[in-house]
């Protein structure tokens, strides 16, 4: 059983810089430092250095269609702007306006 060793912030920082500086991703550099790489991850979390967006709770967005359409049979596409960094989740969908 390892020991689990304590370290300062400033500590921490040289490691995470060590890790970029590095060009290993965090799982083979945590390997190789003996370090937990969720515990690595969570400590740059914690830092604010992560380099992936924080998860956001998913939520209901307002959308606005046009006051008038010309056919109950018409299409209108809608299409939805990700923030830079996220992942696309689904697919683009065709939408009946005739609600």
């Amino acid at each position: 059983m390892t020991t689990r060793k304590q370290r300062s912030r400033a500590q921490w920082l040289e490691l995470i810089e060590q890790q970029k500086q590095s060009g290993l991703k965090a799982s083979e550099f945590c390997r190789q430092k003996e370090l937990n790489p969720q515990y690595f991850s969570k400590r740059k979390r914690q830092l604010g250095l992560h380099s992936e967006p924080a998860r956001q709770p998913n939520s209901f967005i307002k959308v606005q269609t046009p006051n008038k359409i010309s056919a109950p049979s018409e299409q209108s596409r809608i299409s939805l702007k990700k923030k830079r960094g996220q992942k696309e989740k689904g697919s683009s969908r065709l939408y009946n306006n005739t609600m």
